[in-house]
C-alpha cells in the first residue's frame, strides 16, 4: 500500500460519508482489504467509481449507486460461488451489491477481495 496521498480517492471516500447510510464504512473496509491483501494494486478513479489495477489490468471497483454499493470483480465469473451470492450475467464480470454493514460479512465480500487478489500476478 503507498504512503502517497491519492486526491480524487480520498475525495471519492470522503463523499460517501455525505450519504446517509453504511456506504462510507463499507468502502473503507472494503478498500483496506483489497490493499491489505494484495499491497501491489494501484487504485484510482474511473468509471465512475473507485477502481484496483495491477499492471494496467483492471482487478476490480467499488461503485456508489442510490441504494446500495457494488464490489465488481473483472474476472468474477471465475470466482468459486458455491453459495450464489455473485450477481451478473456479462461474459466476465460479477458483482456483490452491500446496502450495509453487515452485508461485507453476509455477502462474503472479504472472501471474494482474496480470491480476486489471489488471481493477480
Amino acid at each position: 500500500m503507498s504512503d502517497v496521498i491519492n486526491q480524487p480517492v480520498e475525495q471519492f471516500i470522503g463523499n460517501l460519508s455525505l450519504l446517509p447510510n453504511d456506504f462510507h464504512a463499507i468502502a473503507t473496509q472494503l478498500r483496506h482489504h483489497f490493499l491489505t491483501t494484495k499491497p501491489e494494486l494501484l487504485e484510482s478513479i474511473k468509471y465512475g467509481g473507485l477502481i484496483f489495477t495491477a499492471d494496467e489490468k483492471l482487478i476490480a471497483g467499488i461503485f456508489a449507486y442510490k441504494n446500495h454499493l457494488s464490489v465488481e470483480f473483472s474476472q468474477g465469473v471465475d470466482l468459486p460461488d458455491p453459495n450464489k451470492l455473485l450477481e451478473g450475467k456479462g461474459k466476465q464480470r460479477r458483482h456483490i451489491k452491500l446496502m450495509q454493514l453487515d452485508d461485507i460479512k453476509n455477502k462474503s465480500a472479504f472472501k471474494f477481495i482474496e480470491l480476486t487478489c489471489e488471481t493477480v500476478d
